[in-house]
């Protein structure tokens, strides 16, 4: 073998023997299937024959021929409490349709929640309408005609003049940013605080502090402290860019046309809309989500503190962030793009477990003014960042500390020795 192989063997299997690398290529095994059985069962209700609640007001022939096809393509109610969507067939329908060559149908979407399901259910109905339109045309006329959809959202029982594109796009947007943005936030201020102890450690400096005449609880509650004032100036910077942000969305022009071709043909204040639905922050709910955010970080630097403190130095201190970090990446993923509620009660749970979730979940509960689930979300991040304090204590205030060091030191020896 060259020298040149030699090195780059050698690399290799010093590269696969980091622990970071075999839980990587595991969890990358691991993750894909999980959440393709997420999205499986997020999907499920979607893939079905949409619900469909028809309104004729037309009481002609044409109208009824449309109801008979489309019942072909979706299960027919009159309960527009179970419906998924409200299809109104307004008086004139037959005329507009043999005069004008084209059909028009008004379309109320119904949304319970907000995720990706949500979208992809209008998608399914539009084009389950437009399907069944397509057919009838070809039976009347021989050839296809043009659809127009004045489409409307119903959410959570209140009708609001938007489209359900615009809705969904406005809701989740700046839910998802702030998910990135806080995301961003949570890896960075992890990767410091384990690589601040970590290199205390590495450098003897930590040893140096256990043998002045300092308690280890003190040094501890300085370390906690000190992580406490990071978390609330990270949370002040949040809080700053989060304004910025949410002033940017507010200078938009409030009053937006929507397309006549497939939207209400007129203008709409959009955001008057989502007040309407409850669905614009009160500073209640921003003060709470800031609050979510604070906890969070305490939660992330108590574990910082726990993963340096167990390190024996810089480099193991990095592998182990590494295979944790997709502990925050699944669930900042999949709660971004799917519905937790559609979700079965296992996966739930799974989610829920996890404390970075209901951070990422607090986004959407601010914008929806969820007071009761932001608040959740603070003290489970409390409760767990404070859990992990604990544990933290009790290895400061034992030797297993040193113990863990020195039975690392001892193993490097006798491995180098044989």
């Amino acid at each position: 073998m060259t020298k040149l192989g030699v090195i780059v063997w050698k690399e290799v299997l010093d590269l696969v023997r980091d622990p970071k690398f075999v839980f990587g290529v595991l969890m990358t095994i691991m993750i894909f299937p999980l959440l393709g059985a997420m999205f499986t069962e997020s999907f499920k209700g979607v893939s079905a024959k949409p619900i469909i609640s028809v309104i004729d007001k037309d009481f002609t022939d044409t109208s009824n021929l449309y109801v008979q096809v489309l019942s072909k393509y979706a299960e027919i109610t009159q309960d527009n409490k179970t419906a998924s969507a409200i299809v109104v067939i307004e008086k004139g329908f037959d005329e507009k349709l043999r005069n004008e060559g084209v059909l028009y149908l008004k379309v109320y979407y119904v949304f319970n929640t907000t995720g990706i399901t949500s979208t992809a259910k209008e998608t399914v109905i539009s084009g389950v309408l437009k399907k069944a339109a397509d057919d009838m045309f070809l039976e009347l006329f021989h050839i296809k005609q043009e659809i127009k959809l004045d489409e409307y959202t119903i959410y959570k029982n209140k009708l609001l003049n938007i489209s359900p594109s615009t809705f969904m796009g406005i809701l989740m947007g700046p839910a998802n940013v702030l998910t990135w943005a806080v995301f961003m936030v949570t890896i960075m201020v992890l990767q410091t605080s384990v690589i601040s102890i970590a290199s205390e450690k590495e450098y003897k400096t930590l040893e140096i502090l256990l043998t002045q005449p300092i308690s280890s609880f003190t040094i501890l509650s300085g370390k906690l402290i000190a992580s406490i004032i990071i978390a609330l100036i990270e949370g002040i910077a949040t809080f700053i860019g989060f304004t910025i942000y949410f002033g940017s969305i507010l200078s938009i022009e409030q009053y937006v046309p929507e397309t006549p071709t497939t939207t209400p043909s007129y203008s709409v204040d959009i955001f008057g809309e989502l007040r309407k639905a409850g669905l614009f922050p009160t500073s209640p709910s921003i003060i709470l989500y800031l609050g979510v955010i604070i906890a969070s970080l305490i939660f992330i630097l108590s574990l910082g503190v726990v993963i340096g403190t167990l390190s024996s130095d810089t480099k193991s201190a990095s592998s182990i962030t590494g295979i944790l970090i997709p502990i925050f990446i699944i669930p900042a993923v999949f709660l971004m793009l799917s519905d937790i509620e559609a979700l079965p009660l296992t996966f739930k749970i799974i989610l829920l477990l996890i404390p970075y979730s209901h951070t990422v979940l607090a986004g959407r509960y601010m914008i929806m003014n969820n007071y009761g689930m932001l608040t959740l979300a603070l003290v489970y991040n409390l409760v767990a960042g404070i859990a992990l304090m604990y544990v933290a204590s009790k290895i400061y205030s034992s030797e297993t500390l040193l113990t863990f060091k020195l039975e690392f030191k001892k193993k490097r020896t006798e491995s180098t020795e044989s």
